[in-house]
This record gives C-alpha cells, structure tokens and sequence, in this order.
C-alpha cells in the first residue's frame, strides 16, 4: 500500500513539475522582434504619408492611444480620426527609433525616441515647430499570428511653455 501512495505522489510531484516548466513564457523570437520593430516602421511610413487608415490600420479594434495633453482615444476609428485631425493641417515626416523590444509569448513593448518636423499643407501657413521625444508601444500578437498595437503613449522632450507671469497691481 505504501509503494503505491508512493509512486502516486511521485507521479503527482512529476506532473506538477512538468506543468510549472511548460507555464515557463517564452521570449520573443527573432520574428517576433522583427515583426514588433516591423510596426515602427509602418507607423512611421503611414505618418509621412499622412494615412491616417494605415495608421489606425495597426491597431486592435480595442486599442487605446494616450496622446500628451488630451484625452485618451480608444478604437480604430477614434484612432484614425485622432491622427487624421493631427495630420489636416501639415504634413508629419516622423523617424521612430525602437531603442528596446522585449516581450513574452504573444505580448511585447518597444521603448523609443522619436523626431518629428511638420510641413505646412497650405502655402503661406504655419508649420507646428519640429519636435522630439520618447514612447512606450504595447503590442499583441493576433490569432492569425501577427502582431498590432493594443497601447500608445508619447511624449515630448520640450519643456512645456512657461506660463505667463501674473500682472503685479500697483498702489
């Protein structure tokens, strides 16, 4: 009886040992990393082309952008009306620069720079100035194994504007 309990509770400990290996997450391939950094790439191509489609076009359906100073955007098409008004003006000629990839399985982040300048669309009109700064990517992997955007945030390097001083009263 007891070699029995014995062998039980080796079997036990051995399939429980197997479960805690194959629950082990696997890091990113080099095609998944290819894939990831592959994003950054067509990001940056679709917002120098101003296609604000093929921007949201990398994105789930449930994505949520998380511009600087506004609102949080979340689906595709809040997402393409979000880049399209930001692109309606000027024309964005954007270098990403994916600095770190690094993920798990079927979920991976970028950590980035960026450097943006904008060309006026209307002769005569204003530019918005040159900028720089740095974003966080959050991608999944997709059942058809492809990868898209699921979170979105940038921000830039510049210091905000400095607000004006208050008028002093005089007496």
């Amino acid at each position: 009886m007891r070699t029995l309990q014995a062998a039980a509770l080796g079997l036990a400990i051995a399939g429980l040992a197997a479960c805690q290996q194959s629950s082990t997450p696997q890091p990113l391939s080099a095609a998944d990393e290819a894939a990831v950094r592959g994003l950054d790439s067509a990001f940056a191509a679709a917002a120098s082309a101003s296609d604000a489609a093929a921007m949201a076009a990398l994105y789930t359906a449930d994505g949520v952008v998380l511009p600087p100073n506004m609102p949080r955007v979340t689906g595709t098409d809040a997402i393409r009306e979000l880049f399209s008004g930001m692109m309606a003006e000027a024309t964005p000629q954007l270098t990403l620069t994916p600095n770190t990839v690094a993920g798990r399985q079927d979920l991976a982040y970028v950590v980035g720079t960026y450097a943006l300048t904008w060309t006026a669309q209307a002769a005569g009109a204003m530019a918005p100035p040159p900028d720089a700064g740095k974003y966080v990517v959050v991608t999944m992997r997709q059942a058809d194994g492809s990868w898209k955007i699921v979170a979105d945030m940038w921000s830039s390097d510049a210091a905000p504007p400095t607000p004006a001083a208050a008028p002093t009263r005089r007496r």
